[in-house]
């Protein structure tokens, strides 16, 4: 997995380089998922694995380091989305903060299309989404959803499993 470092902004110009490390460790998380994740053979038709951001990004272009590498034989491409009508055909989702009160819509349509879902908003792994990140004791840490990542159809291997800082099964 990634290696998790301690992040300790202390100016501003440093809390921004912060926010930047930050954002690169947790495209190192989204990449993982993707390495980590059987998706069933219908999702992954084409040469591509498609990682995807909903509403706010907090990224900016830190994803974008991810874009062209391969997973399981495919290059990962990345796309932004404004709304909700416009996830279509992609294998990861990032849904971004601003997306917290349409979460139960996002979640319907993800189940249908099997896609993976990653959010850093509190509790979302509980409320459904597969992958949860979040901030512990200064570090980036994940939560799973293994109900969630079975709705969508994706296998998680066990060595994803292990690492993460809790296991959820099912829905709040």
């Amino acid at each position: 997995m990634v290696a998790l470092v301690a992040i300790a902004p202390v100016s501003t110009a440093l809390a921004q380089d912060a926010e930047t490390r930050e954002y690169t460790i947790k495209a190192g998380f989204v990449f993982n998922f993707l390495r980590f994740s059987r998706f069933p053979a219908h999702a992954t038709l084409g040469d591509t694995l498609t990682v995807a951001v909903l509403g706010s990004d907090p990224f900016g272009s830190t994803l974008d380091a991810i874009r062209g590498k391969e997973v399981q034989g495919k290059r990962i491409a990345v796309r932004r989305f404004k709304s909700l009508a416009e996830v279509t055909s992609c294998h990861l989702l990032f849904v971004g903060s601003s997306e917290l009160p349409r979460l139960k819509s996002i979640f319907a349509v993800t189940e249908k299309q099997g896609i993976l879902t990653v959010g850093e908003t509190e509790g979302f792994a509980h409320a459904g989404g597969v992958f949860g990140l979040k901030t512990v004791d200064k570090r980036i840490r994940f939560e799973v959803n293994r109900d969630a990542a079975r709705l969508v159809h994706v296998e998680l291997s066990s060595q994803l499993l292990q690492v993460a800082a809790a296991v959820i099964d099912g829905r709040r």
